[in-house]
């Protein structure tokens, strides 16, 4: 019976502990936020019935921007994976002659 009371009190300990560690972060997060300037509230709001700003026209131009990003990244992605494709490909062949036959040969490190 004292083993199961001590393992009740250890779960509750844990349990509490984990509660008060996410109210401390998020107490220093809110303070980091109102530090820049921010209103925390509109992030998380503290009550479900507290109702949700409607989207600002802003909201629309946020939007626009982000697609725009999007497509930017995609288009840098799809370069840089046609490089490494071209690349990759480079690698594979044979390494080249040279066409006349006075070029000289490639240097090779000199020992000390």
């Amino acid at each position: 019976m004292l083993f199961l009371l001590v393992v009740a009190i250890i779960a509750a300990a844990g349990m509490a502990g984990a509660w008060y560690g996410r109210l401390q972060e998020r107490a220093w997060w809110t303070r980091r936020l109102m530090e820049r300037g921010l209103n925390p509230n509109t992030l998380y709001p503290r009550a479900a019935e507290m109702p949700l700003e409607p989207l600002a026209p802003e909201a629309d131009a946020m939007r626009d921007a982000m697609e725009t990003m999007q497509r930017e990244m995609e288009q840098l992605a799809e370069g840089q994976r046609f490089l490494t494709r071209v690349l990759t490909e480079q690698r594979a062949l044979p390494p080249e002659r040279p066409a006349d036959g006075n070029a000289a040969p490639p240097r090779t490190p000199e020992a000390p």
